[in-house]
């Protein structure tokens, strides 16, 4: 998935210098908190106490390197920071997040539509 840089990003609701790129392993930390924050702040309310504590545990610094092992991984960033994250296996979208700080603004969007492009090549 190297050639997903981009930073046209579609149209984002914002003046920033956001990017999506093909995340590394020094991304792991940015990209569980990121996580973290989604699940804590967005999706808590969707699920019981016992699965977002699993949840939390799914995605530590530990377990996010070693989903990137297997699956095509990008991150929106902004200012340096990981705001946004997406991953993709084979042809299937497994997951996006994005910073509650960020979320409403396009981000999910543009990474949907990256990951999108990527699978259907």
């Amino acid at each position: 998935m190297n050639d997903i840089d981009c930073h046209c990003c579609y149209g984002l609701h914002m003046n920033s210098d956001l990017s999506l790129r093909t995340a590394t392993k020094e991304d792991a930390d940015g990209i569980s908190a990121v996580i973290h924050d989604a699940i804590m702040q967005i999706n808590a309310k969707d699920y019981l106490p016992s699965e977002i504590a699993r949840l939390m545990l799914n995605f530590t610094s530990d377990k996010v390197l070693a989903l990137m092992a297997t699956r095509q991984t990008l991150v929106a960033m902004s200012g340096g920071i990981v705001i946004g994250t997406g991953a993709l296996q084979g042809a299937k979208v497994k997951s996006v997040f994005v910073s509650p700080d960020w979320n409403g603004r396009g981000v999910g969007t543009a990474l949907m539509k990256k990951l999108e492009e990527h699978a259907v090549r």
